[in-house]
Formats: C-alpha cells, structure tokens, sequence
C-alpha cells in the first residue's frame, strides 16, 4: 500500500487478486501473473531473458489501475529479480449536509439553530475514523476516506433540534465526494394563556363584564409576532406550535368590562 508502505490494505480493499503482465521489452506479453493475500506473487521460469517489464493489467479491489512499466533485467546471473508495486488506494470524501426539515434549507427556526451538530463516521469494522461538526454553513466534510462501507450517525444535535436517529450508508468505492443529507426537526411547544378576575381570582366575570374574547400577541425574540389568541369560554386561550426560543405575551385587547393587563409575560419553549 502507497500509503502505509505495508502489505494490508485498507478500509475494505485487498492487495489480492491484482493481475500484472509481464512483458518483452517490444511489448510481447510473456505470462500474467496475480496477487495473493499478502499482494505477493511469483512468476514460473520464464522462457525468455533480457530486458522485460511487469505491467497491471487489472487492480485488486479497492486500488487504481498503476500504468507504470516496471522494467528488470533477467540474465543468467540474475533469474529472480525483485520489484516493488505501491498500489494507491481508491478514496473518497463524505459530506454531510444539515437542514431544517420543514423549511429544507439551512435556515434554522426560531432561536434554535443548525450549526455545531457532531456526526460520527464508522467503517466496516465498527471503528470511528472521523468526527465531523456542521459549520456555518450547515455542511460538514470529512477527510480522505479509503475504500470501505461507512455509516454516518449524529450523536449529537445542534441547540433547539432533536437528535437524528437515522443512520446513512455510504459506500465508497470511486474518487468523489459523497452526500449525505440529514434532515432535522426542531423542537416546538405550545403557550397557552390563563384569563382569571383579579378579585375573585376564578374564571368568573365580575357584573355584566366578560373575560371571554380578550386578543394577546406573543412574540419572539426579534419582536415579531408569532401567534395572535383569543381567551375561549373557558378563559383560555392556546397558541399553534412554535418553534424553540425565548417569547413575550402581552394582552392586545381587553376584554368586554375590564382594564387592559399591561403586564408582559415571558415564556420559554425548550422541549415539545
């Protein structure tokens, strides 16, 4: 191997099986000869001498075709020449996209966001060869990767989102970047709102005055509305999913016989 400068191969390929030829210096082909276990080969006696050169004809699996002519000089004196093959690995690169899966892109909702999820890359035999982080722009790209079945599991999500329990295969076995795209879903939670007369502290209306049909605003951080709610019969009111962060309510309009609260009140969605 060109890399380890050893008989074992990596990832998944093997140094045996590759076929060279062994050639005349004129290009007559004398005999093919094929790699065992250990990338070792020898050839029978050879019924020429001279000036020849080996050649691979087909790699073992997992390697690139080596086009190199390996020249030796087989004499009288010399029967049993050596040569050295440095077979260069096929590798390739694993991309890890990150994306919101209700927007598909990379913008992430609310205060939650997809930077700084970690992903681990496992091969065949179960080993981490590399751990990635998203970056800003919600990718991540692992290095040069040999031959080799991989699985990409995230083992730790970014803030505001769930875990992806998916694991994605990736099997490398040509020179090029894979993609793997990983689509998380955010965290929500819902606001709901509690209406009661400040006397009697009950969800009972006070004379001809109403708590039902009071309108509040909840916003997020940015100071945007996210929902509007109006206080039922029951005196409550309940907001749609909203996406994790920090959100303030205020009341927009009061209700029929009472002042409106100009309180302003903080709610905190962390978990659904």
């Amino acid at each position: 191997d060109s890399q380890n400068l050893t008989n074992v191969a990596q990832g998944n390929a093997t140094l045996q099986g590759a076929v060279y030829g062994i050639y005349k210096e004129d290009g007559t082909k004398l005999t093919e000869i094929t790699t065992n276990g250990t990338g070792y080969v020898k050839s029978d006696y050879l019924s020429s001498i001279g000036k020849l050169y080996v050649q691979e004809i087909r790699p073992s699996v997992g390697y690139k075709l080596d086009t190199t002519k390996y020249y030796v000089e087989l004499s009288n004196g010399n029967l049993e020449p050596t040569i050295q093959v440095k077979e260069e690995v096929i590798e390739g690169k694993i991309k890890i996209t990150k994306l919101d899966n209700e927007t598909n892109s990379c913008k992430a909702q609310g205060e939650a966001t997809l930077i700084g999820a970690k992903y681990k890359i496992v091969n065949s035999k179960g080993e981490v060869v590399e751990t990635l982080t998203i970056g800003n722009d919600c990718t991540a790209i692992s290095k040069s990767l040999p031959y080799d079945n991989y699985k990409v599991i995230e083992e730790q999500s970014s803030v505001g989102y769930y875990i992806d329990k998916n694991s994605y295969n990736v099997s490398i076995n040509e020179e090029k970047t894979y993609d793997v795209i990983s689509k998380e879903q955010v965290i929500k939670g819902k606001i709901k709102v509690n209406k009661i007369d400040s006397e009697n502290n009950s969800c009972v209306a006070q004379g001809q005055a109403v708590l039902k049909g009071a309108t509040y605003e909840i916003l997020d951080l940015k100071g945007n509305v996210a929902d509007t709610i109006t206080i039922d019969e029951n005196c409550t009111a309940t907001s749609k999913y909203l996406p994790y962060g920090h959100y303030k309510i205020k009341e927009k309009t009061s209700s029929k016989g009472y002042y409106l609260d100009t309180n302003v009140y903080n709610a905190n969605i962390t978990e659904d």
